[in-house]
């Protein structure tokens, strides 16, 4: 089992798409695009723990 740790990144939140006036297909081509992410980050099968392409961490994680 493994897991990811990710970065903040700056920009809204889709948990605020809905207040956005977008049109039904936007908002369903969003969900795709999601959807399509989090299936590729699933199928990555990683050679160890580690940043990808080997390496230290940039900096210590979990610090926010």
């Amino acid at each position: 089992m493994g897991y990811t740790v990710m970065g903040y990144m700056m920009g809204g939140s889709l948990m605020n798409v809905r207040a956005i006036d977008l049109s039904q297909e936007t908002k369903m081509d969003i969900a795709k695009q999601v959807g399509e992410i989090v299936l590729k980050m699933q199928s990555v099968k990683l050679p160890g723990s580690g940043p990808i392409g080997g390496g230290s961490c940039p900096r210590s994680p979990f610090t926010h």
